[in-house]
């Protein structure tokens, strides 16, 4: 029996025994019809609260009164075109020269 088949084997044993174990650990200690078990488990400030954080926002920035000066460059125009390659495509039997 090698490492992995022993741990396996403890791993079941114990997940069965504790599995075995649970219903004698919860006689007469059930809860209320109605209870909420959050109150029962935790004390009340660490109760997860219904009602939602409302954290601060960030400082707003105030508006200046700078405004953005226009910019009277033009634009060059893209007319410009590509020339053309006159490199042909070597056959596909013909290795690439570096």
């Amino acid at each position: 029996m090698n490492m992995r088949h022993l741990l396996l084997r403890l791993l079941l044993l114990v997940t069965l025994t504790l599995a075995a174990l649970m219903p004698l650990a919860q006689v007469g200690q059930a809860a209320p019809a109605g209870s909420d078990p959050l109150a029962l488990a935790l004390p009340p400030t660490a109760r997860p609260s219904l009602t939602p954080t409302i954290l601060p926002t960030d400082t707003p920035v105030p508006p200046t009164d700078t405004p953005i000066p226009p910019t009277d460059t033009p634009v060059p125009p893209t007319d410009t075109p590509i020339s053309p390659t006159d490199t042909p495509v070597p056959p596909t039997d013909t290795p690439i020269s570096p």
